[in-house]
């Protein structure tokens, strides 16, 4: 009896904890800075690129990427962008919007929304390049396609430029195939 009541105590601790979590203030999360500069961050191509669903709020740091793309001057953000570069992926639904900021907070950055990594000018649909740095870039984007669309954005920087900064804001989010959920008998079957 005494190991059964021992039981029911962890289990009921156990959904306690998980149930106030799920209901926890989310934390802000720093992305690890890699020391060595010989190394490539994680998410420098388009092939490699972070995904952004729902909030998110974090810093970046270009200086351990590559030179991969330049929007070039004259499209979304009115200016080159040949520094070092970061990619995150994003799928809007129809109707759904991207709606973020970053802070320049140790170079001249600029961020782009692109749907073609190898034609960044040709499809740039939205884009920002504030000056004179510091200051704070800004999209607000709807996807006005009547599909699920993948958009890569891509945080760079100006004139060979790399650095610190901070990227936040909301993504709306692609619908998912619904998962039929588990009846209590099933759960309490898989103990067995």
């Amino acid at each position: 009896m005494l190991r059964g009541l021992a039981t029911a105590l962890i289990m009921t601790l156990a959904i306690a904890l998980v149930g106030a979590a799920a209901f926890a203030a989310p934390q802000r999360v720093d992305r690890p800075v890699v020391e060595s500069s010989s190394l490539l961050g994680p998410n420098d191509t388009c092939d490699t690129a972070f995904e952004l669903a729902g909030a998110f709020d974090f810093d970046t740091d270009t200086c351990d990427d590559a030179n991969d793309y330049d929007v070039g001057a004259g499209s979304c953000t009115g200016y080159s962008s040949s520094g070092a570069d970061e990619v995150y992926v994003i799928c809007l639904p129809p109707g759904g919007t991207i709606d973020l900021t970053f802070e320049e907070l140790q170079y001249d950055g600029s961020i782009y929304l692109v749907t073609d990594c190898a034609d960044v000018a040709g499809t740039c649909v939205a884009g920002d390049d504030c000056y004179p740095f510091p200051c704070t870039d800004f999209i607000n984007y709807t996807n006005t396609n009547t599909t699920n669309t993948t958009y890569y954005l891509i945080v760079d920087g100006f004139g060979g430029e790399c650095g610190l900064g901070h990227l936040s804001g909301m993504t709306d989010v692609c619908d998912v195939t619904p998962v039929e959920p588990a009846t209590w008998g099933q759960i309490k079957g898989s103990y067995k």
